[in-house]
């Protein structure tokens, strides 16, 4: 398994029922089977509550990163521990600007992307799949 290693969150999992807490450094990871390889999961609850998943891939999430869509869209990023041990199902968690690691390549592509201009046909594409309002999405 493959992960971006960019972008890094804390991550504190609490079990049910139990007083002890576990901290978790969480990564990104590259979908490897056919035709979704190297693709990343971005989730998102609608407005009318359904949960909707998508693929992207690397200029996308940058593209989605530099347009804020994530804190504007509510939309979460599908993250696992960079060692491989979590307790349970890999949580979506919303990746704030600062778990981009500075200078990194990742955070030089979201810098190189043009903010000014509308979002990509494959960028509104993906909001669309997850169930984002049209009207919300910028021309």
């Amino acid at each position: 398994m493959s992960f971006l290693l960019d972008i890094r969150r804390t991550h504190v999992y609490k079990k049910r029922g139990s007083t002890e807490n576990s901290r978790h450094f969480m990564h990104l990871f590259l979908n490897v089977p056919g035709d979704n390889r190297d693709r990343y999961e971005v989730l998102c609850t609608n407005s009318r509550g359904q949960k909707r998943s998508a693929l992207v891939t690397y200029p996308e999430l940058a593209e989605m990163f530099a347009h804020g869509c994530f804190t504007e869209f509510n939309i979460r990023l599908r993250m696992k521990p960079h060692d491989g041990v979590y307790p349970s199902d890999p949580p979506g968690l919303r990746p704030r600007d600062e778990d981009i690691v500075p200078s990194s390549p990742f955070a030089q592509a979201v810098s190189q992307v043009a903010t000014r201009a509308a979002l990509s046909a494959a960028v509104k594409d993906v909001l669309r799949q997850l169930g984002v309002e049209l009207s919300a999405i910028p021309a």
